[in-house]
C-alpha cells in the first residue's frame, strides 16, 4: 500500500511538472494571479470566443467565417479547423464555466490526465518517471504554449498519448486486439481531423500491424491513404473555407498538373529558405537543430543497426520526424511559429516513445540542449506569454460596455447570419472578446473582395473600410450603431428575416 502510493505521488508530480514549471517562471517574470490570464493572440481570441458561443448555444451560433465563406457541412458554423476544439472546451466549460483564464487551467489538466496515462499504461519505472519529468520539465514548445487559448495544448495531448500507441505497435504488436486497434485507430483519426499533419502517422500504423508480406504491406498503405484522404475530407467539411495554406497549394492542382507542381515547388523552396534561416526565432532554431539531427541520426540508425526490432523503431522515429518536417516544407507556414507547434508535437511523441522502450541517450541529448537553452526560453516567455497576464483589461471592458446595448444574441433568428459579426482583419484584436455569447466572429482582408456578399448582420469597419465598402457597387446599406475608439459597429439594412 506504502509503495503504490508513492508511485502514485511521483506519477502525480510527473503530470504536474508542466504546468509547475510554467507557474514558476511567470511569477519569477511577474508576480501575478492566473485569473489576469486574457487571449491576446488573433488565433486565441477565435478559439476563446468560439468555445464561448459553443458553451451557450452549441451549434446554435452565427458564422466564424473568412470572407463569409460557410462550412460545407450546415450542422456546424464554426471556423476553418472546424468545430472539434470548441466542442471539447466548451462541453468542459458547460461544466466549470468560461472566463477569460478557464483555458489554461483546462490545457494543464488535460495534458495531466494524459501524462497519467501514458505512465501507467507503460508501466513506467523510476528511471523513466525521471525521464519523463525531465522531459516535460525542459520542453519549450510546451511551456510556451500551456498558458494560451491555443489548441497547441489540444495536440500536446495527442502526442502523449499517441507516444502510447506506437509504443504498444512497436514492442507488442502480436498482442495489440482488435479492440485496441479500433481505439487507437479512432484516436489518430481524432488528431488527424483537428490537425491534418498527424495524419502522416496513418502509413508506419498500419504497416507495424500490418503482416509482414507484399500483400500485407500493399494493405496497409491502401488503408493508410484511406484514412488520410478521409480525415481531410472531413476536416475540409466542418471546417469553413478560409486563407490555407494547405488548400491554396492543392486548389492549385486543380489548374492543371503543371501548375499544381510549380506552386508546391515555389511553396517549398521559399520555407527551406525561412527554415535554414539563421535569423528565425532562437528557440525555433534550437527546434531546428533538434528535428535535423535526429533525422539524420535514425536514418544511420534504420540502416547500420543489426537487430530488426531496433532498425523498425529508428525507421519510425526518422518517418515521424521527416514525414511531417516535408508536409510543412511543402505546405506550410515556416519561420511563424506554425511548423515550430507541428514539429514539436512530433518530436515529443518520438521522444516519448523512446523512454517507454528504455532508449535514454536520444532522450537525454534533447534534455540537456534545452537545459542549456533556459535563458531563451524565460526571455522567449517573457515576451509571448507575460503580458496575457499584464495587459489592461480597460480598454476591452469598455468597449464591450459600448457595444452591450446594440449587439446583442438573437435565439429566435431564422438566419445564423442575424448572428454574425463581419470585421476587417486589421480590426482583429481582443477587444472583439467583448461581443457576447451567441454572436459569430467572420473576418475578412480586403474590403474590395467580390466574394463577398456582406450577409452578416453587423459589421465592425474602421472609416477607411467603410469607406471602401461604401464604393461597391453592391454596397450593403449600412446603420452606424456606435463609434468606438477601435472602429464603428454598424447594422446591415440588407439582413431583415431576423426576430427583432
Amino acid at each position: 500500500m506504502h509503495r503504490r502510493l508513492l508511485r502514485f505521488l511521483a506519477i502525480a508530480l510527473v503530470a504536474a511538472v508542466p504546468f509547475i514549471v510554467s507557474f514558476v517562471v511567470l511569477q519569477s517574470s511577474a508576480s501575478v494571479p492566473l485569473t489576469n490570464f486574457v487571449p491576446t493572440w488573433t488565433d486565441e481570441v477565435n478559439y476563446w470566443h468560439q468555445t464561448l458561443t459553443f458553451q451557450a448555444v452549441a451549434f446554435g451560433g452565427g458564422y466564424y467565417t473568412f470572407n463569409e465563406l460557410p462550412p460545407p457541412a450546415t450542422f456546424t458554423r464554426y471556423f476553418t479547423h472546424g468545430p472539434w476544439y470548441p466542442m471539447l472546451y466548451g462541453g468542459l466549460a458547460r461544466i466549470v464555466g468560461w472566463e477569460t483564464y478557464t483555458a489554461i487551467f483546462i490545457n494543464a489538466a488535460l495534458i495531466a490526465v494524459a501524462v497519467l496515462v501514458y505512465c501507467y499504461t507503460v508501466k513506467a519505472n523510476r528511471r523513466q518517471l525521471a525521464a519523463a519529468a525531465l522531459i516535460m520539465a525542459t520542453f519549450w514548445p510546451y511551456h510556451i504554449y500551456l498558458f494560451s487559448n491555443m489548441q497547441e495544448s489540444l495536440h500536446q495531448v495527442f502526442s502523449i498519448l499517441l507516444a502510447v500507441v506506437f509504443f504498444r505497435v512497436l514492442v507488442h504488436r502480436d498482442s495489440v486486439s482488435t479492440r485496441e486497434r479500433i481505439v487507437y485507430l479512432l484516436l489518430l483519426a481524432a488528431a488527424a481531423i483537428t490537425r491534418i499533419s498527424w495524419g502522416v502517422l496513418f502509413l508506419p500504423f498500419f504497416m507495424l500491424l500490418s503482416r509482414p508480406t507484399w500483400r500485407g504491406r500493399l494493405l496497409a498503405l491502401l488503408q493508410s491513404a484511406f484514412f488520410l484522404v478521409l480525415a481531410y475530407t472531413v476536416a475540409q467539411l466542418v471546417g469553413a473555407p478560409g486563407d490555407n495554406s494547405i488548400t491554396n497549394i492543392l486548389a492549385s492542382f486543380s489548374i492543371s498538373p503543371g501548375a499544381g507542381l510549380q506552386a508546391l515547388a515555389a511553396k517549398f523552396i521559399a520555407n527551406l529558405e525561412r527554415y535554414l534561416d539563421p535569423a528565425k526565432a532562437s528557440l525555433d532554431i534550437v527546434l531546428t537543430v533538434q528535428v535535423v539531427g535526429f533525422i539524420l541520426f535514425f536514418v544511420a540508425a534504420a540502416l547500420f543497426r543489426r537487430g530488426r526490432g531496433q532498425a523498425v523503431e529508428s525507421a519510425f522515429h526518422a518517418y515521424n520526424l521527416a514525414a511531417v518536417l516535408f508536409a510543412s516544407l511543402a505546405l506550410y507556414l515556416i519561420a511563424t511559429w506554425g511548423d515550430y507547434r507541428v514539429l514539436a508535437t512530433h518530436l515529443m511523441l518520438s521522444l516519448l516513445t523512446m523512454v517507454a522502450r528504455q532508449h535514454y541517450r536520444p532522450v537525454l541529448s534533447v534534455i540537456v540542449i534545452n537545459a542549456l537553452c533556459i535563458g531563451l526560453f524565460v526571455s522567449t516567455f517573457r515576451e509571448m506569454v507575460v503580458p496575457k497576464f499584464t495587459t489592461s483589461s480597460d480598454e476591452r471592458l469598455a468597449f464591450q460596455e459600448a457595444i452591450r446595448s446594440h449587439a446583442a444574441f438573437d435565439a429566435g433568428a431564422g438566419n445564423p447570419w442575424c448572428n454574425t459579426v463581419l470585421f476587417q482583419v486589421t480590426t482583429y484584436n481582443n477587444l472583439l472578446l467583448g461581443f457576447p455569447a451567441g454572436l459569430g466572429l467572420s473576418l475578412f482582408d480586403n474590403p474590395n473582395e467580390p466574394v463577398l456578399q456582406f450577409k452578416s448582420r453587423y459589421l465592425l469597419l474602421s472609416w477607411d473600410a467603410a469607406w471602401y465598402i461604401a464604393q461597391r457597387p453592391d454596397a450593403p446599406p449600412l446603420e452606424i450603431l456606435v463609434s468606438t475608439p477601435t472602429a464603428n459597429l454598424y447594422r446591415n439594412l440588407r439582413v431583415m428575416d431576423c426576430s427583432n
